[in-house]
């Protein structure tokens, strides 16, 4: 028989809530280790790689524009159990009225390609995603006119496009 039986359920919920929180952050967490991974690679390339002078009227500009529909729980500060019980009333409403009126997000996605010989080789560098229209990125690039592209001396498949005028 044990001795104190409350002590040990009291123990048990305390450590499940702990266990929970834990688990729930975990992600959160993963995220912050890849951000830092990320910025740690960028300032290496940038301290230790081969910078070529890009001038963007040579870049290409690929983009992918589609609409979709928000999701329901995106700035709502609601905690993310919450917003999942959200999201569960929006389909059981959607199935209920699937004709039903919803407002369309228009995404916008490109990226820049960039072709050039390094080492003897054609290569091809593309940049991340942007989250900007076609024709945004052109105006903004006819008014830069040049970039910086960072590429490790070993590998050639390690580079980074010096993009932050983008986001002004």
């Amino acid at each position: 028989m044990i001795p104190y039986p409350v002590v040990f359920i009291v123990l048990g919920v305390f450590m499940l809530i702990v266990a929970y929180i834990i688990l729930r952050r975990l992600p959160l967490i993963k995220a912050q280790l890849e951000h830092l991974k990320r910025l740690h690679d960028v300032s290496d390339l940038k301290a230790n790689g081969i910078m070529i002078d890009v001038n963007l009227a040579d870049c290409e500009i690929r983009d992918n524009s589609y609409q979709a529909i928000p999701e329901a729980d995106a700035g709502t500060g609601f905690p993310e159990g919450i917003g999942d019980l959200e999201k569960y009333f929006e389909v059981i409403d959607a199935l209920k009225n699937p004709v039903r009126d919803r407002k369309l997000a228009e995404i916008h996605q490109s990226i820049l390609i960039f072709k050039t010989k390094y080492n003897n080789r054609n290569m091809r560098f593309i940049s991340r995603v942007l989250t900007k229209d076609k024709a945004t990125i052109s105006f903004l690039l006819d008014n830069q006119k040049h970039t910086a592209l960072y590429v490790d001396k070993t590998d050639p498949t390690r580079y980074f496009f010096d993009l932050d005028f983008l986001n002004k």
